[in-house]
């Protein structure tokens, strides 16, 4: 690179990666499409880089781009025909000039990236000979590193710390609320008002500065849908809705890797080869959404294909041969149940071993996802129609609201969204199977938990007019209603991670108005998800 050049690198590096995501989407689409605008965008793309790094001095990324481009050229000239084994080509090289870019950008020197072979292929390419092979397989094989999102300009920690400030600022407005109740004045009340509706400003600024379109994940993925497709030899029509939709960042960095093994468990196990396609009167190439929506206060993100969907008989099957499951615990399961079994870690109906087999190694991922994060997981599914697999997420983890309850003197607090509802039980509904007390909620017999005991919390509990004060909650396809000794009211928390030692059933702890400390339920691990 040319020193005089240095000074210009940041301007550089915004340009070149601009222009690579569109290489990146771009030529996905032509793929695609064939159309002519979009190859005209490509040609740009391809230009400007090849424009801009030889100004720099950066003679081997302007030497690649150059290469690229001429392929783009003749494709405009007609003068030679795009197929598969071309795109890949093409694929690859716009991999090397973006790894070649970021090492320029970390190191502020030339890249080092051998990329004589690429260069190679792409001259034989240009005058239409015969060149190596490209396998675009590597995301296909290993899509577990899903990579985190860096695009929020300030530093996520910093926020952390402003959302942890902030809400202890409107705990001190509460506790001073309460020590000037007894002064008579309509300023003071005036301006108690006034410093609460600024702390819920900030709080809210805040948590819109930790949110980031969607889109920042799910623009990686067209590339994935496509390798994987072609190195099952199988084809897809590829859809994505909703990546406008925000969330917070944190969920971002973790919604990455279950959204792969969705997908490739839909490439894989869900969408059947074209010839059995075709045999079934379906269109040769198969259909996958990926979705992202908001629905009240969730984030709903979803994979549905078009395919063969799952034979729950296949499931039980399985299970039975893997002594997951007996025949006796059988009987008593509903599909929905059944269903469920595919999200344990290791479950597989797949009968022969690929490159990206095992439903259940992927749906894990999901599973354990959602429940982290104190969302659901659920899974629909018709033979011959097709197959939905959805996370149901909270848009922040910043501040999540929860439902206070009591049990002894201890408060504690569960997530809104894994609530279905509170209602009393009476003692004449409760039944006992196996040592273990049920109740029919809903049509279905559930458990019937004593929080305390779960807990191991010393309770004041006395049965009042012969019932219970039940929760009755959600994780995965679990339900259980939990016995509290007082529900009181819904409010938001800005949740404290207690670190390490955390004992089972908890999920972090906030701070009430009054100074004292709620622990926040984590529900999933109390039902065994």
């Amino acid at each position: 690179m040319q020193e005089e050049s240095k000074e210009f690198l940041g301007t550089f590096l915004d340009e070149a990666k601009e222009n690579l995501k569109v290489l990146s989407d771009d030529i996905l689409e032509f793929e695609d499409t064939r159309d002519e605008d979009t190859l005209d965008d490509l040609f740009r793309a391809a230009h400007t880089i090849k424009g801009s790094a030889a100004g720099m001095g950066l003679d081997d990324i302007s030497d690649l781009a150059h290469s690229i481009e001429d392929i783009f050229d003749l494709m405009k000239k007609k003068e030679i025909e795009m197929d598969g084994k071309l795109i890949d080509l093409l694929l690859q090289s716009i991999d090397a000039l973006g790894e070649m870019v970021e090492e320029v950008e970390e190191t502020r020197k030339d890249p080092e990236k051998d990329v004589s072979e690429l260069l190679d292929n792409l001259e034989r390419a240009k005058k239409g000979e015969e060149f190596k092979d490209v396998q675009g397989e590597e995301l296909a094989a290993s899509p577990e590193k899903a990579e985190k999102v860096e695009e929020i300009k300030v530093d996520v920690d910093r926020l952390d710390d402003l959302m942890n400030s902030v809400g202890e600022l409107m705990i001190t407005e509460k506790k001073l609320r309460g020590l000037l109740e007894s002064v008579d004045s309509e300023e003071i009340e005036s301006t108690m008002n006034q410093l609460k509706r600024l702390g819920e400003d900030i709080q809210h600024e805040i948590s819109r500065a930790r949110m980031i379109p969607v889109s920042q994940v799910f623009e990686r993925f067209p590339r994935l849908v496509r390798d994987t497709a072609k190195s099952l030899d199988k084809q897809i029509d590829f859809e994505i809705r909703g990546s406008d939709l925000r969330l917070d960042r944190t969920i971002l960095d973790y919604i990455g890797e279950p959204i792969i093994h969705m997908l490739r468990n839909a490439i894989d196990h869900g969408i059947e080869s074209p010839e059995k396609r075709k045999e079934k009167g379906k269109s040769e190439k198969g259909k996958i959404i990926l979705e992202a929506k908001r629905e009240r206060n969730l984030a709903v993100i979803s994979v549905k294909d078009d395919g063969r969907g799952i034979d729950v008989e296949d499931i039980k099957e399985t299970a039975l041969e893997r002594n997951v499951i007996t025949r006796e615990e059988l009987k008593d399961m509903k599909e929905d149940d059944i269903l469920d079994l595919l999200f344990d870690s290791s479950f597989s109906t797949n009968k022969e071993v690929t490159q990206v087999s095992g439903r259940g190694v992927g749906l894990n991922v999901v599973k354990e996802t959602a429940n982290s994060l104190h969302g659901l997981y659920k899974i629909d599914t018709e033979l011959e129609e097709g197959t939905e697999i959805i996370m149901e997420l909270p848009l922040s983890l910043a501040v999540v609201r929860c439902f206070l309850i009591r049990i002894g003197i201890h408060r504690l607090a569960i997530p809104l969204n894994s609530i279905e509802r509170c209602i009393y039980v009476y003692s004449d509904e409760v039944n006992e199977l196996e040592s273990q007390k049920v109740f029919i909620f809903n049509g279905v017999e559930i458990p019937l938990i004593n929080l305390a005991d779960a807990l191991e919390y010393d309770s004041d509990f006395e049965m009042e007019d012969d019932k219970y004060t039940v929760v009755v909650v959600k994780s995965g396809g679990e339900k259980a209603g939990f016995i509290v000794d007082e529900i009181k009211e819904v409010q938001d928390f800005v949740i404290k991670d207690i670190g390490v030692g955390k004992p089972k059933g908890i999920a972090g702890a906030s701070i009430l108005s009054d100074g004292k400390p709620a622990v926040i339920i984590d529900v999933a691990s109390l039902l065994g998800d």
